[in-house]
């Protein structure tokens, strides 16, 4: 007598249930994926509102901005009166044919008043100190300082020379 089977092997019923499990935890972890992905841009957007809203209701103020007629630097006395930290601090100055820009390496606390000098901590983005040497003052078009912690706020610079 012959025996028949009739099921299927037991090695094939391991690979099967094998490839099953992979399949799915696959379709699993995808889902996992693109959920975390979708909640982490809400989450990203929701703090980047806040953030827009505390720099809205921050005061910056200049209480000085001199620049030495003689050697072209720069002088700000800056308060910062809000609860943020300044950071990555950007004075572009535009002339007629010439533009600077450079970044001040100072950090500003809540609450602090910072002298910011283009002599010294100033790190040139565009242009140099030669160019600002040489740089008539009667052809200032604008003075503008930016900031990290608010980049889309801005402060138009008005400097006496001396």
């Amino acid at each position: 007598m012959f025996l028949t089977k009739k099921g299927a092997s037991e090695v094939i019923v391991a690979i099967m249930v094998v490839m099953v499990t992979v399949i799915l935890a696959t379709i699993f972890f995808a889902w996992m994926k693109e959920t975390s992905k979708n909640q982490l841009d809400e989450t990203s957007n929701e703090l980047r509102q806040a953030s827009d809203f505390t720099c809205m209701n921050a005061t910056f103020v200049i209480e000085s901005c001199v620049i030495d007629s003689s050697s072209k630097d720069v002088n700000i006395l800056l308060m910062n009166n809000s609860e943020l930290r300044l950071f990555n601090i950007i004075l572009s100055i535009h002339a007629q044919n010439t533009s600077i820009v450079g970044r001040f390496e100072k950090l500003v606390d809540p609450g602090e008043i910072s002298k910011l000098s283009t002599s010294s901590d100033f790190t040139y983005i565009d242009g140099n100190q030669s160019i600002l040497s040489s740089l008539d003052l009667d052809t200032i078009e604008n003075m503008i300082l930016t900031n990290g912690a608010c980049p889309k706020k801005t402060i138009n610079l008005d400097c006496d020379v001396s």
